[in-house]
């Protein structure tokens, strides 16, 4: 009888031990799925394991059709989210031949704007519109369908998609939350040019919170020109220019408008105002024209003259901050919530 019993204990823990490695197993490969090739897919795509491991069971184990199931997937979670506020981001800046590109691309955390896919898409942005060869603002839409510039590399690097929309909706669907191109803009010096680039609080070369760009024509470029270019760059980050030289004539008139009604609400008898205003216009130009303005590291010149002091004249200009214009929302006042839901049970 002993005998007898300790054969059928024995069997039964062989037999438990062999289904607990069935299961392991199940659980490491899934339907013919093995652990490496989970593993592997992982670490190439970032995405999650469980994810990772459906994709490759609907393909029947093939890398390739894994890829394609994961991005098809991605797009249709990023389409999803395409309802959500974006509010963070980054600018991206790159120069290249004689022109110079901005591109800034949102998203709903900081915490995606730090991941290295989210500024991968930010430069290939931008790089799609440096490539497009022209200056001048570029809207979302014609943002999105810029194709990937250069050798394949931003392709290859943002999930094997040919336009600039392709990215943008492959990293959404990779970081989870909506991630939108807002807008794009670039400037071009001309034949023997120079751009300056600049970016602010940088996440990354390249990427931050704010970028800039100068174009200037002449002085036939050098170490020297660089250097200025790049100061001017800075000085638009911080002065925020409106315009290049001139203040357009309704612009000038509306401000002139504002000047006059303010003048006389202060009291100002009426036959000095217009003296007022002219003296009030005329610094307010300065401040809104790049080429006027105290250039931020010797306010004795202006930006024009510290150009011209390199043989340089000033072409155009970009400057973009994250989340600029952007209409901000409240935080819920959960007090109010709790109490309008209370006075609903009464």
């Amino acid at each position: 009888m002993a005998r007898g019993l300790l054969s059928r204990l024995a069997a039964a823990a062989g037999g438990r031990a062999r289904a607990g490695a069935g299961g392991r197993r199940g659980l490491a490969g899934g339907a013919g799925v093995g652990a490496a090739a989970v593993r592997a897919l992982r670490a190439e795509t970032g995405a999650p394991i469980g994810e990772v491991k459906a994709a490759l069971e609907a393909a029947g184990g093939s890398r390739a059709g894994a890829l394609e199931e994961l991005r098809r997937r991605g797009l249709a979670a990023a389409q999803k989210k395409q309802g959500r506020a974006a509010r963070e981001g980054a600018v991206a800046a790159v120069r290249g031949g004689a022109g110079g590109a901005l591109a800034e691309i949102n998203s709903e955390t900081d915490f995606a704007a730090r991941d290295a896919r989210f500024q991968a898409l930010a430069l290939a942005a931008a790089r799609a519109v440096l490539a497009a060869g022209a200056g001048g603002e570029l809207s979302p839409a014609a943002l999105r369908a810029l194709p990937l510039a250069g050798d394949g590399a931003d392709a290859a690097a943002l999930g094997g998609g040919e336009t600039v929309g392709d990215a943008e909706a492959w990293v959404g669907g990779q970081l989870r939350e909506k991630v939108a191109v807002r807008r794009a803009e670039a400037v071009v010096s001309g034949p023997g040019g120079v751009v300056g680039v600049y970016t602010h609080a940088p996440l990354a070369p390249g990427v931050g919170a704010q970028g800039a760009l100068v174009a200037l024509e002449g002085g036939g470029g050098g170490d020297e020109a660089d250097r200025v270019a790049r100061q001017l760059a800075m000085h638009v980050a911080a002065a925020a220019p409106a315009h290049l030289a001139e203040v357009p004539p309704e612009a000038l008139e509306a401000e002139r408008a504002l000047l006059e009604e303010a003048a006389l609400a202060q009291g100002k008898p009426a036959k000095i105002v217009p003296k007022v205003v002219e003296g009030q216009l005329r610094k307010w130009v300065r401040s809104q024209c790049l080429a006027q303005q105290p250039f931020v590291m010797d306010e004795d010149r202006s930006v024009a003259e510290v150009a011209e002091a390199q043989g340089l004249t000033l072409a155009g200009f970009a400057r973009m901050k994250c989340g600029e214009g952007l209409a901000e929302t409240a935080a819920p006042d959960f007090a109010a919530e709790v109490a309008k839901t209370l006075e609903g049970q009464t």
